[in-house]
Formats: C-alpha cells, structure tokens, sequence
C-alpha cells in the first residue's frame, strides 16, 4: 500500500453504479479528518473538463487524485483510499 500519499484526495466515482455507490457508501461512513473528497461523476452538475480529464476516461475505472494533483487508477486508487483510514487493521492488511 502506498505510504506516502499525499492528503486530501479527491475520489472520482460512478454513482449510477450501484456496486461503487455501495463501496463509497462504506468510505463516506468511515472518513476521516477530511481525507476524502467524493465526486460522483454522473451527477448531472459534473464536469470532467475540470478536472483535466474526459468522462469516458472517468468512466473506465476508478480515479483518484492525490494533493499533488496526481491521479490514481484501479488498484492504485483504492491502495490510496485506504491509507485514509491508517487505523484500520483491515486496511492496513490490504
């Protein structure tokens, strides 16, 4: 898992998706200490052009973008999502 994410991030999912507003759901519940910054991307107000990427790029996996403003896909943005929660020996397993 990543040790030197940088916070807070900025977590880009597909809330139509009813198995990653479920998975965000759980996030949301536990945030902490304003780690976590949640955008739904199908909201009709989104828009992906402000955030240096297109929607279909949005759409094709998880994103998340770091304090640096680097971005994170797949694995790698959950890897960065649960070092959010430091205190979880789940998390931390994983």
């Amino acid at each position: 898992m990543a040790t030197s994410t940088r916070f807070p991030l900025q977590v880009f999912y597909d809330g139509s998706c009813s198995i990653c507003s479920r998975e965000m759901r759980v996030y949301q519940r536990r945030e902490c200490a304003d780690r976590l910054i949640f955008f739904d991307i199908s909201a009709p107000g989104f828009n992906a052009a402000d955030h240096d990427r297109s929607l279909e790029d949005f759409m094709k996996e998880l994103h998340v973008r770091d304090a640096t403003g680097q971005y994170h896909t797949g694995v790698s943005a959950f890897a960065r999502i649960w070092s959010a929660f430091p205190e979880s020996p789940l998390y931390s397993l994983l």
